[in-house]
């Protein structure tokens, strides 16, 4: 049976801002990594989320101090934005 220690040493989150949305049973997770923004949906409020689906993005995204991908839904649209530059650093 593996310890509270190995099981919390094997996983590994390198992401940033990771966001939350649920909407109508279904949970949707968000993180920005890099330039990619990947997103994992959940279709049992939660307790299981399909393979993560990366989204690239034209530019330099920000990540940290409260930026970062940001996601929200209704019944029949999710909306996922970000700010993103051509060089970084709000340029």
């Amino acid at each position: 049976m593996p310890t509270i220690a190995s099981v919390l040493a094997a996983v590994v989150f390198s992401g940033f801002q990771p966001q939350l949305a649920a909407v109508a049973g279904n949970v949707y997770l968000l993180f920005g990594q890099d330039n990619v923004i990947h997103v994992a949906r959940s279709l049992d409020e939660g307790d299981s989320f399909e393979q993560l689906a990366p989204l690239p993005v034209s530019g330099q995204m920000p990540l940290g101090m409260r930026r970062g991908p940001r996601i929200a839904g209704t019944s029949s649209t999710l909306l996922i934005s970000a700010v993103v530059g051509a060089r970084g650093g709000g340029a």
